[in-house]
């Protein structure tokens, strides 16, 4: 988690400074991300798992991935199942079978 943490500072302080390589930048941030969440996952930490997810989904227009997003929404559908939040987790489902 240090590195994963430490990766994700070190991206931010760099967006701004290196423009041309932004949607790369965040592609990147968003794998971080998704790397966190299964951290998250391993250790029954679900609403981080959640938080994390969520932060993957969020930088969206950037990933070019689709396969990451769906794995985004599908742990993150799994977890709000835990949670009994069933409308969410209906809705990443959904998405996951979309993308």
């Amino acid at each position: 988690m240090a590195h994963y943490t430490k990766a994700i500072d070190l991206i931010g302080a760099k967006k701004n400074e290196y423009t041309h390589f932004k949607k790369s930048l965040i592609e990147k941030e968003a794998l971080i991300f998704f790397s966190i969440a299964s951290c998250y996952k391993q250790t029954q930490q679900t609403k981080k798992e959640i938080e994390f997810c969520s932060k993957v989904v969020e930088r969206s227009p950037y990933v070019s991935d689709s396969t990451i997003l769906a794995k985004a929404y599908l742990l993150r559908g799994y977890a709000y199942e835990s949670i009994e939040k069933l409308n969410e987790a209906k809705e990443d489902m959904t998405r996951v079978r979309e993308l």
